[in-house]
């Protein structure tokens, strides 16, 4: 709930539509990427760069800079970071 409440009011609807057409592995990275946006969005008193691929999503989802980056790290692999974006990309 903490991750939607982020999202403003109009966008938030549309995510939450097209989060209920997701299969589960889709919502389950959409599930962790929210749980991990969450966890590490506190002061962290530093900057870290922003991956490109995600500059995109902070922008339209109205995300933090610093979590976002955080939580999109936090994915174990490559492979998962590309799960993610491709999974983003049916919300735009």
């Amino acid at each position: 709930m903490k991750y939607l409440e982020r999202i403003p009011k109009r966008v938030r609807e549309r995510f939450i539509q097209r989060y209920l057409t997701l299969d589960d592995e889709e919502k389950e990275i959409i599930d962790r990427f929210a749980r991990d946006y969450t966890r590490y969005d506190i002061h962290w008193g530093m900057r870290v760069r922003m991956p490109d691929e995600m500059e995109k999503y902070t922008k339209s989802f109205h995300l933090k800079k610093i979590p976002t980056a955080l939580a999109h790290f936090a994915l174990d692999d490559e492979k998962e970071r590309n799960k993610l974006i491709q999974v983003l990309e049916k919300f735009r």
